[in-house]
């Protein structure tokens, strides 16, 4: 887990967004038993991470996917939550 933190902190274009964002992920995680995928709404994330910006959130969160340190399945309906697994 730390080379994945140092990885994030290394990476140019991961901004403070971002790195909100991934620990807010790390938080729920644990939450849910560190289990391979878990549920997760944007409000929950946009809540615990305090990135208050929509945009800003599905830009970090696509940012996090490309680079390979999340796996992000979006849901486009608004009462499913979207699907995330950690790539460790």
């Amino acid at each position: 887990m730390t080379v994945l933190f140092d990885q994030l902190l290394a990476t140019s274009q991961m901004n403070g967004s971002h790195q909100k964002i991934f620990f807010a992920i790390v938080i729920k995680w644990i939450q849910n038993e560190r289990s391979a995928s878990f549920k997760i709404t944007r409000k929950e994330l946009m809540a615990l991470s305090g990135v208050r910006s929509a945009t800003t959130y599905h830009k970090c969160m696509q940012h996090l996917h490309n680079g390979n340190f999340i796996k992000y399945h979006r849901s486009f309906h608004p009462g499913r939550a979207s699907t995330i697994s950690l790539i460790l």
